[in-house]
């Protein structure tokens, strides 16, 4: 059996001329070089003139586990080499979890300037320097993973190593990169926007935070927006705002955002006289997926992303355009944010899980379908994350979506114990169940 290319993964923070020699040692033993560039203002490094295999070169945090997963599960034989003048620091066991069930690790080395990381037991990398040769650290642990996570299900193998071989330049960015495995696969290309997502919103956060533990400052009565996108709900959408308008927390602005909807649900959204009810209605539909589930996971994205750069509120408080929230839902979130310090909270939902039928549904930890999209409340200083268009492609709906990425930045959330928000059954389903 052929043994799959050898990719070489040389890790650099910052010390691009002392990459160079390790890039040039390392395409003596590679199908190709990746050079992951951790800094984010390094340049790309000078490569030699002789290029015997490609060389790629990557801005990417590689301390965060969960991007260069995506990347390393994208190539079926890898080595990872910490450039030249580079020191890996502490004892990073969360790398286990790079490494699928049942997979042996290796050392592999490729000169003395580098140091030498661990690799997939491929034959490639074994010949190299043979299996039992010793790892030239003490400090990087990588092993097999207890259990499979969910980058496991990700069909896409050589593709990546295909795209990189057949790029022209050298120097590539997320958006060329997931652009490209896109053609091949987009369910990994979506996984790893997340990740690449992941990584920069950590980043933001921590700047938004501005060495507080959150991202909010602290207000006597902070405004809160309570947004609601809608399409063609002439019939609903009144319900939603007056919902909004009978808070027991008085400091509001209603922010309803018309998803080019129509003129009976435009008519209806702006025949309110309260000066806390504000209507947008954009002039452009985005064009969501035909078929369903998909289009449900996504339909408004646009709308709600508007609604991140329209608010007003220190706050923001979703509601859906056929549902409601409870008198106290603004106070009860608020106060739970306010007192244990968190940027996200949710809560409980009563829904109707058939018409005239009753249930509940809400809990920790934040897990999918457990959660409802207008039973939360987070800081407006997270604005910076957005819905994407494209989670159905993950099989994930929008709102979940957001919040898994929100819980992989490090959001500090929290569950409350109530409930806050009212979910009716879809007119769709109601209509078809009145039919039957």
């Amino acid at each position: 059996m052929q043994s799959p290319p050898l990719w070489v993964l040389v890790l650099s923070d910052g010390q691009a001329e002392q990459v160079g020699p390790t890039v040039d040692s390392a395409q003596a033993v590679a199908h190709g070089v990746i050079v992951l560039e951790r800094s984010s203002s390094a340049s790309p490094p000078v490569i030699g003139a002789s290029s015997p295999c490609p060389v790629r070169w990557l801005a990417l945090d590689w301390t965060d586990d969960d991007a260069v997963a995506r990347v390393l599960d994208a190539l079926e034989g890898w080595c990872l080499v910490l450039g030249a003048g580079e020191r890996m620091r502490g004892d990073w066991t969360a790398w286990n979890a790079l490494m699928p069930i049942g997979v042996d690790h290796v050392s592999v080395r490729i000169d003395d300037r580098a140091e030498v990381r661990l690799a997939r037991a491929c034959a490639a990398a074994q010949a190299v320097i043979g299996r039992d040769a010793p790892s030239a650290s003490s400090e990087l642990w990588i092993t097999a993973r207890d259990e499979p996570t969910r980058y496991d299900a990700l069909p896409l193998r050589n593709g990546l190593a295909e795209l990189l071989h057949n790029l022209d330049e050298p120097e590539i960015g997320f958006g060329e990169l997931v652009d490209g495995i896109e053609q091949l696969d987009p369910a990994a290309a979506e996984a790893l926007r997340d990740a690449i997502e992941v990584s920069y919103y950590r980043d933001v956060l921590g700047r938004v935070r501005a060495g507080r533990d959150v991202c909010w400052t602290a207000e006597a009565e902070p405004l809160v927006t309570i947004r609601i996108p809608t399409y063609n709900r002439g019939e609903t959408i009144a319900r939603a705002v007056h919902s909004a308008l009978a808070q027991t927390y008085e400091r509001i602005e209603v922010l309803v955002i018309g998803d080019r909807c129509d003129a009976a649900t435009a008519t209806a959204a702006s025949s309110f006289r309260d000066p806390r009810v504000r209507f947008v209605n954009l002039g452009y539909r985005y064009p969501y997926p035909e078929q369903a589930p998909h289009r449900w996971y996504v339909a408004g994205t646009e709308a709600v992303n508007a609604a991140l750069t329209l608010s007003n509120g220190s706050w923001i408080a979703p509601c859906d355009d056929d549902d409601e929230l409870t008198a106290d839902h603004v106070e009860v979130l608020l106060t739970a944010a306010l007192q244990r310090r968190l940027e996200f909270v949710w809560s409980k939902c009563r829904f109707e899980q058939a018409p005239g039928v009753w249930g509940v549904f809400g809990e920790a930890p934040l897990r999918c379908s457990r959660i409802a999209h207008g039973s939360v409340l987070y800081s407006s200083d997270l604005r910076f994350l957005r819905y994407s268009p494209s989670a159905y492609r993950l099989e994930e709906p929008g709102d979940w979506n957001m919040w898994k990425r929100m819980h992989a930045a490090g959001v500090r959330m929290g569950f409350v114990d109530a409930i806050t928000y009212v979910h009716h059954l879809d007119t769709n389903r109601r209509n078809g169940a009145a039919a039957a």
